[in-house]
């Protein structure tokens, strides 16, 4: 149901990201893509990386292209949450449905 999930393809993932960003750090940064709804910053090793939670698919699109961006002194990685493109890029937007309704029904 709604709310029970996070927003298909609405989120992007954040590693790579400097201890010394925080969530303004981040709202600054990405501001310009749309209306950030959520953001989520958690430890990852020596390193941070960070949900973010946009109002709409094209903002979470936008976010995805500032992959190798630098925030304070390193290049961070975005994914879009909910994209395929890493794991099958060559996969059919069925299978993606088949994958996502067996991982629900898990």
């Amino acid at each position: 149901g709604l709310g029970c999930d996070p927003p298909f393809r609405m989120s992007v993932r954040i590693t790579n990201l400097s201890k010394q960003a925080n969530e303004a750090t981040l709202r600054d940064f990405f501001s310009f893509c749309g209306g950030i709804t959520n953001v989520d910053i958690e430890p990852d090793g020596a390193l941070q990386a960070a949900t973010l939670t946009f109002e709409n698919e094209n903002a979470a699109k936008t976010a995805g292209l500032l992959t190798n961006a630098l925030i304070v002194d390193r290049p961070i990685t975005v994914t879009v949450v909910g994209s395929t493109a890493e794991e099958a890029p060559q996969g059919g937007e069925n299978e993606n449905l088949a994958a996502a309704a067996a991982a629900a029904a898990a």
